[in-house]
């Protein structure tokens, strides 16, 4: 907003002006270079690629606003969900899956209505990444429910939080021996489903986290790095943590009983 001040004969006059500024991302011009895709009518009912602004603005924003590599992710991913036979999944049944799976709990909502993600690492989660395919399959299912039944996640983004409190020695290694599996669904996350994090939090992190967390670094790209936030596990690190998410989340309370902060 400009304010700007006129003065004549000792009065005053104030004039405020709003002006709208650019983010300076090209949809236009991603626009017109998926117009075929638009035009087909084919992905109307896959959210995650649907052809709109909003899924357009999230591969630009994954690419630096780079068009030319944008619109050839996006291809890519339409292609990868073809092959991969990934429509519209809708189903109940596979909902209900989702929703009793102890990896997550994701029955608290920000401030949007969209549920956090949330991971919790411990003994009892590891054999969830044992089977490399088994384990994505089910990240990609639980993703394509996500944006199916919350249509503003694809405006938005999620929160999603990691959760390293409990993770010992013993269970490290278990993860280390798996660490395959966890590079592949970061590539899957982050190329056919960019933007799907607003932001990150990790919690509980300790030099066994980082023997972890440096593994599969460069397997994470830069704009992801960018919005992860890490705290440890001392009550004042935990502390400040509840402080930074309890305004983006709908029952504050809720949170730090599920989480036993």
């Amino acid at each position: 907003m400009i304010i700007i001040i006129i003065s004549y004969n000792k009065i005053k006059i104030k004039i405020k002006i709003k002006i709208k500024m650019s983010d300076g991302i090209n949809i236009d011009e991603f626009r017109e270079n998926v117009k075929d895709i638009i035009e087909s009518n084919l992905y109307e009912n896959q959210i995650p690629i649907i052809p709109n602004d909003h899924t357009f603005k999230r591969f630009l924003l994954a690419y630096n606003n780079d068009v030319q590599k944008s619109v050839k992710n996006y291809r890519k991913t339409i292609e990868w969900r073809e092959i991969n036979d990934i429509g519209d999944i809708s189903s109940e049944e596979e909902w209900d899956t989702i929703e009793t799976n102890k990896s997550y709990l994701n029955h608290i909502k920000d401030k949007y209505g969209i549920p956090l993600e949330i991971f919790i690492y411990n003994e009892e989660n590891v054999h969830h990444i044992k089977d490399k395919d088994n384990f994505v399959q089910k990240l990609i299912i639980e993703n394509e429910m996500y944006y199916s039944k919350y249509k503003k996640m694809n405006e938005m983004g999620m929160i999603i939080i990691y959760d390293f409190r409990k993770l010992y020695y013993n269970q490290v290694v278990k993860y280390i021996q798996y660490i395959d599996s966890i590079k592949y669904a970061l590539y899957i996350l982050d190329t056919y489903y960019p933007g799907r994090g607003r932001e990150i939090y990790i919690i509980g992190v300790s030099y066994l986290f980082s023997k972890i967390f440096n593994m599969v670094k460069e397997y994470i790209p830069n704009k992801t790095l960018n919005i992860i936030n890490m705290y440890n596990y001392s009550k004042e690190e935990l502390n400040t943590f509840i402080d930074d998410i309890a305004t983006k989340v709908e029952d504050s309370q809720l949170f730090v009983e599920t989480l036993n902060l």
